[in-house]
């Protein structure tokens, strides 16, 4: 069921595209506010059953391959790895879950972008790995290995047009030491949703935010992005605003293909606040987590590189916690990736 604070920021979104909506009542359920009013929120204007989510995301504006970031707090240090790959189109299915019911989202434009996020803390190695689209960050396919600290656990996410395939694994006690693929217990299960083609809604996941960030035309304080995300099962609608224009003092590695350079001193960053909404459900059924920080999470942004040079939030037990960029890796095959269809 929706609440009257949802239906609130529905009518505010559909407001500063140009659109009204009646009052609506508290009453109405998911499947008829989505069907009436969400198709908007993502397109910002109308859109047949047939038509296409727009281009919003310049993957040409990227400028890294690669990012370390490193946090301490009371003497314990967390560890942030972030890897992008282009991947050719051609190549792309062949790697994905074959979804037991439903028509996968396939590739589009030439490439499709391969996400690996790596966070290590507390003897637990967990990595998120996303298949997505760069040219409106459309899921693919979400995955999430974690092992050691007595957890052993893979689970999988393959988007289609008609639902979600999720795939879990867990390894018998003889399998602890294989790797996911000769995991023995395997969970399958298709959940059915809203049929993408009546909504025209465009889902991505929270690890995208990295690249979102780095691409979106967000320049300005006020200046705001807003799109759909899929978290721990549930749909939410993400937030991306700039809150503020400021220097920063930074020191960090950045290398490209032909050198090696350090980065020292005060550069122009954007304060870039990320807050989530539940579009059903209750408050934590939104609440976005990203490498482990659950509120009040900001990235600061360089304003002219447009690499993410900071990832702040808070946890549960450690309170605010800062990821510093160490190293970031250019590549010119990322940064001149063309994308045209």
């Amino acid at each position: 069921m929706i609440d009257e604070f949802m239906l609130n920021r529905l009518r505010h979104y559909l407001c500063r595209t140009g659109l009204r909506i009646a009052n609506v009542p508290p009453r109405m359920s998911f499947r008829l506010l989505v069907l009436g009013c969400l198709l908007f929120l993502f397109t910002g204007q109308a859109m047949t059953a047939s038509a296409k989510a727009p281009s919003v995301f310049d993957a040409n504006r990227l400028n890294w391959s690669q990012l370390k970031y490193k946090a301490s707090k009371l003497g314990v240090s967390v560890f942030s790895d972030i890897e992008l790959t282009p991947v050719p189109a051609s190549e792309v299915t062949h790697k994905l879950i074959q979804p037991d019911g439903g028509t996968g989202f396939p590739p589009e434009g030439s490439a499709s972008f391969y996400l690996t996020l790596r966070t290590k803390a507390f003897g637990r190695d967990m990595r998120t790995m996303l298949w997505f689209n760069p040219e409106n960050a459309r899921a693919l396919q979400r995955a999430r290995h974690e092992v050691g600290s007595k957890r052993n656990e893979y689970k999988a996410y393959r988007f289609t047009k008609e639902g979600t395939m999720t795939v879990r694994k867990k390894p018998l006690n003889e399998e602890k030491t294989l790797p996911h693929e000769e995991w023995s217990n395997v969970f399958r299960e298709f959940t059915p949703s809203i049929p993408e083609n009546e909504t025209g809604l465009v889902v991505t996941d929270p690890s995208a935010l990295f690249y979102i960030v780095s691409v979106a035309q967000l320049s300005e304080p006020g200046e705001q992005v807003s799109i759909p995300v899929f978290i721990r099962g549930r749909l939410a609608l993400v937030e991306l605003t700039v809150e503020k224009s400021d220097k920063r003092k930074v020191n960090f590695v950045v290398e490209s293909p032909d050198k090696r350079n350090k980065v020292n001193g005060p550069v122009d960053v954007l304060e870039i606040s990320v807050r989530s909404y539940p579009l059903a459900g209750n408050y934590d059924d939104g609440k976005i987590q990203l490498a482990g920080l659950e509120e009040d999470i900001t990235f600061l942004v360089d304003k002219k590189t447009r690499l993410p040079l900071e990832l702040s939030g808070k946890t549960k037990f450690l309170g605010t916690v800062r990821f510093e960029l160490q190293r970031a890796s250019l590549k010119e095959a990322v940064a001149a990736l063309s994308l045209a269809n």
